[in-house]
């Protein structure tokens, strides 16, 4: 029984290192109890998938720096990451789509409007994990869905957003979101511009950044369940 137990905590242990660091943000509105107040719930997924693997940071209308919280399950516990926005200006702002309901309304349906920002915006994440990441960045308006488009470059590489959101509360990389993979994060640093494509307006809505695990930590995820199989046999 001590060894079964004892091969349960290293799992465990492993799995908390591997998605210790997955980030979720939600850009809020400043207007309470309008549409998209609020954020989703912690074990909610979004397009990256990741049910109960982490927490939802409300970042406000107001802040442009904020100390970040992550963790597995729907547990929350603070990490020494931070985010930080070039600016807060351009205005926050909700508008009630008709095509999202719950937590995807509650992501998609308030955001910063990038109309009023001199240049692009910046956001820029430190203290995280040196690794591989994902990262997938929300750029939808919810009133104009479908006229406005956001470019999102990490890395230099750019990708679009362009609307519009669809019906059945599903994400659409292109339409609803940019998919940056296998981002490097080096010196715990990664930064994210964004702009509007004139002549239209420009939309961020959230931010998740998905640390992929090393083949090492797989490999240690691997050793632990044929453990935990050999050990119940």
């Amino acid at each position: 029984m001590r060894k079964f137990s004892l091969v349960v905590a290293f799992v465990l242990a492993a799995a908390v290192s591997v998605n210790a660091q997955n980030i979720n943000i939600d850009f809020d509105t400043a207007a309470v109890g309008g549409a998209g107040d609020g954020a989703p719930a912690n074990n909610y997924g979004a397009a990256a998938g990741l049910a109960g693997q982490g927490c939802w940071n409300l970042f406000d209308g107001i802040a442009q720096t904020q100390i970040l919280n992550a963790g597995t399950g729907i547990a929350c516990a603070a990490t020494p990451v931070t985010v930080t926005r070039s600016t807060a200006a351009g205005g926050n702002f909700a508008f009630n789509n008709a095509n999202t309901l719950g937590d995807q309304q509650l992501l998609l349906d308030d955001g910063q409007d990038l109309s009023a920002v001199t240049g692009p915006l910046t956001i820029t994440f430190t203290g995280l994990t040196n690794g591989l990441y994902n990262v997938y960045t929300y750029a939808v308006a919810p009133d104009f869905t479908g006229t406005d488009t956001t470019e999102v470059t990490i890395n230099g590489v750019a990708l679009t957003s362009t609307g519009p959101i669809p019906a059945g509360n599903v994400f659409v990389a292109g339409q609803t979101h940019t998919l940056h993979t296998n981002v490097a994060v080096v010196a715990g640093t990664l930064t994210i511009s964004a702009n509007e494509i004139a002549p239209s307006f420009g939309t961020i809505n959230g931010v998740q950044l998905v640390l992929i695990p090393e083949p090492s930590s797989l490999a240690l995820l691997g050793l632990g369940a044929l453990g935990l199989i050999r050990r119940r046999r």
